[in-house]
């Protein structure tokens, strides 16, 4: 084809009028900053951190008044839910939600998904084939995303505990 550019290694094709489609990781959203966007599509947008979404993508596309799409399982009722309920609104037309369960797909056989139903916890099942959003609370471990957030700090906070486990041994500091 002329005019068109394609490069594997960029993961991206330019086109002869300067446009262009390219295909980038939110591990570090600050790598995704950059011109104006016309459309971006977030795949699995529940698992990015929600700064992707409002301090990195949406001012991007301010400008041009791109357009975004917002495709993923639910991850529990984070920054993905509420975006979701925000298309659920009457008084947001410019927001909409689908909500399309696996069995909506005439692709996957209902015996087949009865089969994967009899094995898989009812809270896999609900989040990943039905598409339901729940809480956490059919999870051994909840709020494990938020915990695991670093927080810098210089010295240990008063009224704080921390633990750590080290080579064996677990220290308690108060």
């Amino acid at each position: 084809m002329t005019g068109i550019t394609i490069s594997e290694s960029e993961r991206r094709i330019d086109f002869e009028d300067g446009g262009m489609i390219a295909v980038r990781s939110t591990h570090n959203p600050d790598n995704l900053r950059g011109e104006g966007l016309d459309l971006v599509v977030l795949d699995e947008a529940a698992f990015m951190h929600p700064r992707v979404w409002s301090e990195v993508v949406r001012p991007m596309r301010v400008t041009s008044r791109g357009s975004a799409i917002f495709l993923s399982t639910p991850f529990g009722r984070n920054w993905f839910y509420d975006l979701f309920r925000i298309g659920l609104d009457p008084e947001e037309p410019e927001w909409q939600s689908f909500h399309q369960p696996t069995s909506s797909n005439p692709l996957i056989s209902p015996e087949e998904l009865e089969g994967i139903r009899r094995i898989t916890s009812p809270h896999v099942w609900q989040a990943e084939y039905e598409a339901k959003f729940t809480d956490d609370s059919g999870q051994v471990f909840r709020g494990i995303r938020d915990a695991v957030v670093a927080h810098h700090s210089d010295r240990p906070l008063a009224g704080h505990h921390y633990v750590a486990g080290i080579g064996g041994a677990t220290m308690i500091i108060r």
